[in-house]
């Protein structure tokens, strides 16, 4: 059966050369979310989350890399704090068309998946490219003006990137990359109450989003899960089928009216 899923792992894994404009942007992406990631180093709740994953899953050797912090931790611990990092002044790139911040969903996992891996420079670019389509053509599907305000793009499609991301950086081939793709297809999060709270939630979501990768790539790489692939139906109508499962267009007559929350 050909699913989103399965044309998305064809695509990603097709070998396609990266032209130099394509590099150059990606470099400069990579630049990008370095600069935001040292920028809030200071920032309290990224001081929280340093410290509760070095409680977890600290250590000296192995792991992947804290940035600005010379401390290390588990590649999912790494990626988690490194993508909150990444968020946290909301200067990060955003792409328009899905309405997402993509580079803190595909660099963290990135980097943390490469430092335990023999990869060139352009395997890892070549992966981040990845993530970024893969983000952005899936959010130009699924957003819209009514589904952005309930859901937080750059959760809803986080560990979809991240996934195309590990997918290209981990070798994986077409069947194993759309396995991993349909099990990210679950890992949908992010609310936009935030903003009426005024709460730090926002900075949290592409940090839960990549958490999950390397829990997909043990999946996949060492075990025969099979997950569901039918989630994202490749048709026509395939944006219109799965929206619904993530916010109705018209709510139930009893949320039509002003949240019980504002006053």
């Amino acid at each position: 059966m050909h699913t989103l899923s399965t044309k998305f792992a064809a695509a990603l894994l097709s070998g396609r050369t990266l032209s130099d404009s394509v590099t150059d942007k990606a470099k400069y992406c990579l630049l990008d979310y370095l600069a935001s990631a040292y920028s809030t180093q200071q920032f309290h709740w990224v001081i929280n989350a340093r410290d509760m994953v070095l409680q977890n899953s600290g250590m000296d050797n192995g792991g992947a890399a804290l940035i600005g912090s010379g401390k290390r931790a588990s590649l999912q611990d790494a990626a988690f704090v490194n993508a909150v990092a990444g968020h946290s002044l909301v200067r990060d790139d955003m792409h328009l068309g899905s309405v997402a911040h993509l580079g803190v969903v595909v660099i963290p996992p990135a980097l943390a998946l490469a430092e335990n891996r023999s990869v060139s420079g352009e395997t890892l670019l070549e992966a981040i490219v990845a993530g970024y389509e893969a983000g952005g053509k899936l959010g130009r599907m699924l957003m819209d003006v009514q589904t952005a305000k309930k859901i937080r793009p750059t959760g809803l499609i986080g560990a979809w990137a991240a996934a195309a991301t590990g997918s290209v950086l981990l070798g994986m081939n077409e069947e194993q990359a759309a396995n991993a793709l349909g099990l990210a297809s679950n890992y949908f999060i992010g609310l936009n109450e935030w903003a009426a709270w005024g709460s730090e939630d926002m900075y949290f979501h592409p940090g839960i989003a990549v958490r999950t990768l390397q829990h997909l790539a043990s999946i996949f790489l060492k075990t025969h899960y099979y997950p569901i692939r039918t989630k994202l139906k490749s048709n026509r109508s395939s944006s219109n089928k799965y929206r619904p499962a993530i916010m109705p267009r018209r709510p139930h007559k009893s949320l039509r009216s002003r949240s019980l929350t504002s006053k």
